[in-house]
């Protein structure tokens, strides 16, 4: 006679409850979570009010794609833990083999991602979303398989290559979801870079921003990150390209201090054709005031190529009004070979 699992789990399908064994479809669960190439700005509050129904989305090839995970607590008290991700290609049956190597990670680096629920019934969301750039695959899908650690459910990843311990395996453990995906090519970017930041001892008013130099007007650009704590989120949604010569957008955000975390950018040609010595280039600015020392040393923002207005409406209340410039502090750029 079926039980009830007492911990964190992992819907298999949207009717699934927790019984032990698991019952109906296996590889379609509502709680491993691809959603697009922006991350979600409030993703607990997001993801717990649409629990009941599957908000997956397919994955965009060579874009930088953000996937969720969320649990339910059917323990009768508190419960801790953490999320893991993992990929592989389609397969008829998916030995630990085929996708325990293949682990993915945040825009942090983190392959682990903790969750706390405070009573029974709570809904976990991993806030700090798993990143993932697949290339197409012809004719098939990926697999994900999402694993979720508690203190009284380690879950060890079994070496087996027998079937039946294979079935047990999928129908007792509720710690552990599967989820089929289909990659699409349509609507997904030329290339996608990713480039490590690290802010350092000292937090501060910033400006991420992208600026096209010799890209046609009809291109567009845009820019991510998944990592919490920048203030607001370090986000670009996709953006047309509207001067060939040069092209500059960007938002100010205040990052903290010690942040670290990969961002990542993204260009599509739409139908386009650079021109000869194109670039693309991710800059951050630091920005400060007329009594720091850097100041000498900024830029204005005309220089930047920044639309001044619209910058400082955040900065201002951020480092006071008076004159403001910006100090390039990094910068990563794609260039024409």
């Amino acid at each position: 006679m079926p039980t009830t699992y007492n911990d964190l789990f992992l819907r298999d399908n949207l009717g699934d409850t927790g019984s032990v064994p698991a019952t109906g479809a296996i590889s379609s669960s509502p709680d491993i979570i691809p959603y697009g190439q922006s991350p979600v700005t409030d993703p607990a509050t997001f993801f717990t009010g649409n629990y009941g129904s599957d908000v997956g989305k397919d994955l965009v090839a060579r874009a930088q794609n953000y996937i969720y995970m969320r649990a339910k607590n059917l323990a009768a008290g508190a419960e801790t833990g953490s999320f893991s991700l993992y990929y592989s290609p389609a397969s008829l049956l998916l030995y630990p083999s085929l996708w325990q190597s293949n682990i993915l990670a945040t825009s942090d680096g983190a392959t682990s991602v903790p969750v706390a629920a405070a009573n029974a019934g709570d809904i976990v969301v991993g806030t700090n979303p798993f990143t993932w750039q697949p290339q197409m695959i012809s004719g098939d899908h990926y697999c994900l398989i999402g694993r979720i650690v508690t203190p009284n459910n380690p879950n060890p990843i079994p070496q087996t290559g027998a079937i039946n311990d294979f079935a047990n395996y999928i129908a007792n453990n509720r710690g552990m979801g599967w989820r089929n995906v289909t990659v699409v090519d349509n609507g997904s970017p030329t290339f996608t870079q990713s480039v490590n930041y690290e802010q350092g001892t000292q937090g501060g008013p910033m400006s991420v921003i992208i600026t096209c130099t010799n890209v046609p007007v009809g291109a567009s650009v845009s820019f991510s990150c998944g990592t919490t704590g920048p203030n607001p989120p370090i986000n670009l949604p996709q953006t047309t390209v509207t001067n060939s010569g040069s092209f500059v957008v960007g938002v100010s955000t205040n990052i903290p201090a010690n942040f670290v975390s990969n961002i990542s950018y993204s260009y599509w040609a739409n139908n386009t054709t650079p021109l000869p010595g194109w670039n693309i280039t991710l800059t951050v600015v630091y920005f400060v005031n007329s009594t720091n020392e850097l100041f000498k040393h900024a830029l204005s923002f005309k220089k930047l190529g920044l639309p001044e207005r619209e910058h400082r409406k955040m900065l201002n209340n951020s480092i006071g009004i008076g004159p403001i410039r910006g100090f390039i502090v990094g910068g990563h750029t794609t260039q024409s070979n």
